[in-house]
């Protein structure tokens, strides 16, 4: 009887020594997946403005839009395709196809500073903090 509760007990203590902990990267990863909202209001009567959302998949695919408006009234739509990562806490988004736009065609790399149920703070390489709220979650 003694036996086969040490040996219950060492089988219990390999099965939570081989449980694999998430990295950081990957609870990140969970909790990026959904739609997040992007929104950059005119600072100034000449700035111009956008609205966008974009949508973070588990099988590594992105895709969004956004709305630009310019102070002359004039507003482009864009829609883009692009893959993503997450790799050391940053967030890797790749174009799938090559724009018209030289600034749609390059990889962007952001620093993920927090992903909570409703808001994700990312800092770009300009050291400028981008604030996304989430508006549905992919289940």
């Amino acid at each position: 009887m003694n036996n086969l509760r040490i040996s219950i007990a060492f089988l219990f203590s390999i099965f939570i020594l081989s449980c694999e902990q998430k990295s950081a990267d990957d609870i990140l990863k969970e909790k990026i997946i959904g739609t997040w909202s992007a929104s950059y209001p005119a600072r100034h009567s000449n700035d111009i403005s956008a609205y966008g959302e974009g949508t973070y998949y588990a099988d590594g695919t992105f895709r969004g839009w956004n709305k630009i408006s310019f102070p002359d009234g004039t507003i482009k739509e864009k829609f883009y395709s692009e893959s993503w990562e997450i790799k050391d806490r940053k967030l890797i988004l790749r174009p799938e196809k090559i724009h018209d736009s030289p600034e749609m065609n390059s990889v962007i790399v952001d620093y993920i500073e927090s992903i909570d149920h409703q808001t994700m703070i990312l800092i770009n390489k300009k050291g400028e903090k981008l604030i996304r709220k989430k508006v549905a979650s992919n289940n």
